[in-house]
């Protein structure tokens, strides 16, 4: 999957982007968990072992 887009990635500006694949898993935990932002969801994945 990460060969499918890594030539969209850019590698010389700008923060490192977040994996497709983790960003759609936090989108649906996110969801279903009803977290107001993805910052915050960001957040308690960080925080919350049972997430990852």
């Amino acid at each position: 999957m990460i060969e499918m887009v890594k030539p969209l990635y850019c590698q010389d500006n700008g923060r490192p982007s977040v994996d497709p694949v983790v960003l759609f898993k936090m989108v649906l935990i996110q969801h279903l968990y009803g977290l107001p932002s993805l910052r915050r969801t960001a957040e308690e994945v960080g925080l919350n072992v049972a997430y990852r």
